[in-house]
């Protein structure tokens, strides 16, 4: 485990980049979706509005109408996301008219830290 004053572990220590299967639903706030062992969900009252794979890289791009989604990546247990705003949106990224939205997705589910 590094020292608190370890500056430099941050800078050494990165994710890999993973491929896998992104799900975009309509915005979904935490109390709309089921949890699944407190790690993974289920969604049923959100709308689903695409799939898309991501590269080796980890880098996915899709076309989206202007609007607040969801994103969540498939796992053998479930959909997962770890990120929530104010709101309690899971996972949220708000697409502009023509601009890309930048989101990193963190699957760190298994971390050790």
């Amino acid at each position: 485990m590094p020292s608190v004053d370890d500056t430099t572990y941050a800078a050494r220590v990165k994710g890999m980049p993973v491929k896998r299967k992104v799900y975009i639903y309509q915005a979904t706030r935490r109390d709309e979706a089921v949890s699944v062992n407190g790690v993974f969900f289920k969604i049923s009252r959100s709308e689903l509005i695409g799939r898309v794979k991501s590269k080796s890289n980890g880098k996915f791009k899709v076309k989206l109408p202007p609007g607040k989604y969801s994103l969540f990546v498939m796992e053998e247990e479930g959909l997962f996301a770890n990120s929530f705003d104010g709101d309690n949106y899971i996972n949220p990224v708000t697409v502009h008219a023509n601009k890309y939205a930048e989101v990193q997705i963190l699957v760190n589910y298994k971390a050790y830290y």
